[in-house]
């Protein structure tokens, strides 16, 4: 199944979902109408039956992974995001921009909130970004929310910081970089597995997020906060983490 949505007032972004069966992946296949660049991915993931994710910007659902896919299903909104691919790139080649000087955005860079799995459980997730923005405006002196993405443990996604804007995530790497923070992580240390500290709705959704970021700039790397600082953030290796998505 196919469908358009709108991602800027000069074009369209083709999303074109096919739930491929082969035990507990889906093919994702994005066509950017404007740069006509193509972006084919298969994100890995164990998939409850009926497992839906649901926020403002990003939609998805998939059919049962104990059985054959029948389908599945994402939309994205840039109602609520300030950011979007330049069309004017050279063809075939997105590319999102930060700051007045332009960095063009070629890394992803994943982060955990350290949070508990309980931590304002029952709240929405926009609280929870809000919390999140509080300790980095009023506990950091920060003007903003330091992550562009923030997703809960049940797989939804709120946008924090403009991906337009340069983030505050990483020192000395925050210009043409996306921060990406998940929920979680309390007392992870930089070498656990992913599924110790969180969960499966998180796992695909990183990687669904990850892909579509790719279909809207030149991303060259994807890369953990403890791959440039001697922290445990993100709580897991990157590299391990996503070998297979």
């Amino acid at each position: 199944m196919g469908a358009s949505f709108a991602i800027a007032p000069s074009g369209m972004l083709t999303l074109l979902i096919v739930a491929r069966w082969n035990g507990n992946s889906i093919f994702v296949r994005v066509v950017d109408e404007v740069s006509d660049s193509i972006l084919e991915y298969e994100i890995i993931a164990d998939l409850p039956a009926n497992t839906q994710f649901l926020s403002p910007q990003l939609t998805a659902f998939a059919t049962s992974a104990a059985r054959p896919c029948s389908g599945a299903s994402l939309s994205w909104s840039a109602s609520s995001s300030s950011s979007a691919s330049d069309p004017s790139s050279s063809k075939g080649h997105a590319m999102i921009y930060q700051g007045t000087a332009r960095y063009p955005v070629t890394e992803i860079i994943l982060h955990c909130a350290g949070t508990r799995p309980e931590w304002m459980a029952g709240h929405p997730l926009i609280e929870k970004v809000a919390e999140v923005r509080r300790w980095h405006v009023q506990g950091r002196g920060w003007r903003d929310i330091g992550y562009h993405w923030v997703i809960d443990r049940d797989g939804t996604v709120a946008p924090g910081r403009s991906e337009t804007e340069i983030g505050a995530h990483v020192e000395g790497h925050n210009r043409g970089t996306i921060g990406i923070c998940l929920l979680g992580g309390y007392s992870a240390k930089a070498d656990d597995l992913f599924e110790k500290h969180f969960s499966g709705a998180q796992a695909f959704v990183v990687k669904l997020l990850i892909a579509e970021l790719k279909g809207r700039s030149t991303i060259r790397k994807v890369f953990g906060h403890n791959d440039y600082a001697p922290k445990a953030c993100p709580g897991f290796r990157v590299r391990v983490a996503l070998k297979d998505g």
